[in-house]
């Protein structure tokens, strides 16, 4: 019954750790694929986004951003963090 016990731990630790490691492998993956604008907004390859980098380096999200005309100018927000980015794409 020990050695059960000892059993069923070792493979939920081996599922716990292959999932963490699952999730490291994507993260390493958007980070590759990850492009700065000068406005501060991030975009992914093939044009994805725009997502707002206070989020994504404060907590690994990739949280849309929404654009807004104000005075002739686009601002571009975060319904998250409520940052705001301006300028055009």
């Amino acid at each position: 019954m020990k050695y059960r016990e000892m059993i069923l731990e070792q493979q939920e630790e081996l599922l716990t750790l292959r999932n963490e490691n699952r999730e490291l492998k994507e993260k390493v993956s958007i980070k590759n694929k990850i492009t700065k604008t000068s406005s501060n907004m991030i975009y992914l390859e093939g044009g994805e986004g725009p997502y707002c980098l206070r989020c994504y380096e404060a907590e690994d999200k990739l949280c849309t951003l929404y654009r807004k005309s104000k005075g002739g100018k686009d601002i571009w927000s975060c319904r998250v963090c409520n940052q705001a980015f301006g300028g055009l794409l």
